[in-house]
């Protein structure tokens, strides 16, 4: 992503369905990359995806 030419919000969404399909959903149904509830909502991944990274 460039931030002198950022992507559309209609791109963006488009190119988080990869992740999306890739990633699916948690036991409970739940997807691990969830969709926006409101356009000023953040991006962001379910609570639910860990990384085994120390901080």
């Amino acid at each position: 992503m460039d931030p002198v030419s950022p992507w559309s919000v209609t791109t963006l969404n488009a190119r988080l369905q990869g992740p999306r399909r890739s990633l699916g959903n948690d036991p409970g149904g739940h997807p691990y990359v969830p969709r926006r509830s409101a356009g000023d909502d953040p991006y962001r991944l379910s609570p639910a995806v860990r990384c085994d990274e120390p901080y």
